[in-house]
């Protein structure tokens, strides 16, 4: 062991300008920023985790829907709603409104009796990510260590099993599964998860202690808190039920239609709308008749990018090209196509999707794919940069892979690398890692595909999945035999040995021992031997079982000769 210390000091001095951070795993620790890839070494000390100064809020910023103009049975609904949360039951909740259902979370999470009903206080997460780096997020938020460190779940339950924090998921994708795993490691939390189609999944829910709440219709007030004008009075009611049966699914949409009411005698346009094939269509077609260009570019944007990823107005503006698209978003806000998130904004997913039906996006996330491309190889060692616009630019990644984009698709997965590292996001690391990998070799570029496999050898080293930590980073050190880069070579090696170290009996580890330093095995050879060894097994065994069933044969009986008295 003391000759691979001496390799990884004398490597990591040589990759030390270009690290910009570690991260701790079990015994181990990651050196990240390197070209070449991660460096694992040996951890000096025990990493220190002490749960941060609680209560800790993370709140999510309000939505442009506003409040909610509630009917009394639904103030009803919204009034069990809370009680159900501050008596620490989980719950979820079912909208079939994207927007409506978003916005109501948004306001939830604000009202005094939920924020201050958990003692160690509120998270909101809207990221979609899967459990594992959900928790390892939490972990981050509520707890602070000495190296930063990826938590094995024994730690895991050691920090989060008592936390008495409530937990909002806005995400829709959270299954019955998901959501159990998530309350296995939050026994004392409260968690509210949002989803737009309740599905065969209430029963699920149900069998693990959760309570599905489901509301009639909740009005979205408009963003100045005031509810929507009345817009029954001199409506037939025959008209009314035709809107509500077209428009009711999307508040949006029903907000638009009765703006249009109460502005002036436009009810026949409205009649208009319910004749056609698509009324939905028609009334956007005719809140889009007075936008200029620059507007419908904006629209085109977001709708692009869909309702669940959002941009700053500078972003806009750079993908766009109004220097100042402020007055452009704020029609866009009046008319309720698009939503405002604190500073940032996005589609409505009413509108979204309606006119997703037909919409081309090609030609607008390539606007925004060129723009986010350069900035994220500029910001790749800026973490916290990178991370707080990981939504966008991972919905840019899995487009670019979608359209067979692959230099884009490398580019692009190498500098989210160093961010997905450190930040333990290891899921979602993964699946960066195989579009990499598979952009290179389309690309037929060997030297990213080493890297590649580098990396998925080395985060799965580190997740102790010895078989195919030693498969990936075998690979990867054969690809960089062939290249003119014996640093590169070096750090895979390393981290092969270091593998071989990690499992080998403790007597094959002592200092001086050969194995410590050994070449990567060749597969195909070491295939080779295994095979001769097992033919010479199985000839040997053949061998030995003809040679005793040979000596161990009784002799044959004498032949007998009839006596003379019998016939």
């Amino acid at each position: 062991m003391k000759i691979l210390l001496d390799m990884a000091s004398e490597i990591e001095q040589q990759l030390h300008p270009s690290i910009i951070g570690s991260l701790t795993v079990g015994g181990s620790k990651v050196l990240v920023g390197a070209a070449h890839g991660a460096l694992v070494t040996v951890l000096d000390k025990p990493a220190t985790i002490a749960r941060r100064r609680l209560p800790y809020f993370s709140l999510p910023p309000p939505s442009s829907l506003g409040g909610l103009n509630l009917s009394l049975s639904n103030r009803q609904w919204v009034d069990e709603v809370i009680h159900t949360i501050v008596q620490r039951q989980s719950v979820v909740l079912s909208l079939t409104d994207w927007d409506q259902l978003s916005a109501f979370l948004r306001n939830l999470a604000h009202h005094p009796s939920i924020t201050t009903s958990h003692p160690d206080g509120l998270i909101y997460i809207s990221q979609s990510m899967t459990v594992a780096d959900c928790l390892q997020e939490l972990v981050t938020l509520v707890a602070y260590s000495c190296p930063t460190t990826r938590l094995r779940p024994r730690q895991l339950q050691e920090v989060l099993g008592s936390l008495e924090c409530l937990i909002f998921l806005e995400a829709s994708f959270w299954t019955p599964e998901d959501l159990r795993s998530m309350q296995s490691h939050l026994p004392a939390c409260t968690i509210v998860a949002g989803v737009t189609d309740l599905g065969e999944g209430q029963s699920a829910f149900s069998t693990i202690g959760w309570r599905t709440m489901t509301p009639g219709d909740l009005v979205a007030s408009d963003s100045h808190g005031k509810g929507s004008p009345s817009y029954e009075q001199g409506i037939e009611q025959q008209v009314r039920a035709e809107i509500e049966h077209h428009f009711g699914s999307s508040q949006v949409l029903l907000k638009m239609v009765r703006r249009l009411i109460t502005a002036g005698p436009n009810l026949s346009v409205i009649q208009q709308f319910l004749k056609q094939s698509d009324p939905k269509f028609s009334l956007l077609e005719h809140v889009l008749a007075p936008l200029g260009t620059p507007e419908r570019w904006i629209l085109a944007v977001l709708l692009a990018l869909g309702p669940s990823v959002s941009l700053a107005a500078e972003q806009i503006a750079k993908i766009t090209g109004p220097l100042n698209p402020e007055p452009m978003l704020q029609s866009l806000l009046d008319r309720d196509l698009v939503v405002r998130w604190g500073d940032r904004y996005a589609a409505s997913a009413g509108v979204a999707e309606v006119l997703g039906r037909n919409f081309k996006a090609q030609p607008w996330m390539k606007r925004v794919l060129d723009h986010v491309l350069p900035w994220a190889e500029a910001h790749q060692q800026d973490v916290d940069g990178i991370g707080q616009e990981l939504p966008l630019l991972l919905y840019s990644l899995k487009w670019a892979v979608g359209e067979g984009l692959w230099s884009e698709v490398l580019r692009l997965a190498r500098s989210l690398d160093h961010t997905l590292v450190l930040a333990a996001r290891w899921d979602c690391w993964r699946q960066v890692l195989q579009f990499a990998l598979q952009a290179a070799q389309q690309l037929e570029d060997r030297s990213a595909e080493a890297w590649a496999w580098h990396q998925l050898g080395t985060r799965a080293l580190c997740e102790e999945a010895i078989p195919t930590a030693y498969d990936a980073l075998s690979r990867s050190a054969q690809l960089r035999k062939t290249l003119p880069d014996p640093l590169a070579l070096a750090v895979t090696q390393h981290n092969l040995n270091y593998l071989l170290q990690s499992t080998l009996p403790k007597k094959a580890t002592e200092p001086g021992d050969p194995i410590a330093v050994q070449q990567p095995v060749d597969r195909r050879r070491m295939y080779l031997i295994l095979g001769l060894i097992c033919f010479a097994t199985f000839g040997l065994s053949v061998g030995i079982g003809l040679a005793v069933q040979w000596v161990l044969q009784p002799d044959a009986p004498p032949l007998s000769v009839p006596r003379d008295d019998e016939p």
